[in-house]
């Protein structure tokens, strides 16, 4: 069984907190919705980004790294 890498998983999770983002502006959370924008989402997404290229990198984990990039942008 394949193991999700840890650019996947990064970009998941990267995609969840920009959905509840999204939410809190939704139900007029706005001052989470901020925070949620402007400091986990720029971090998240420049390791998935580092992380990204080590997958690039590695032949065994090429289409893993691609499938990150496409849930990333």
């Amino acid at each position: 069984m394949r193991r999700l890498t840890d650019s996947v998983i990064l970009a998941l999770i990267n995609l969840l907190l920009t959905g509840l983002a999204w939410i809190g502006i939704y139900l007029n959370h706005k001052d989470t919705a901020i925070v949620i924008g402007m400091v986990f989402i720029p971090i998240l997404l420049l390791l998935t980004f580092v992380f990204l290229i080590r997958d690039l990198i590695k032949p065994t984990t090429r289409i893993r790294g691609l499938l990150a990039l496409i849930l990333s942008v």
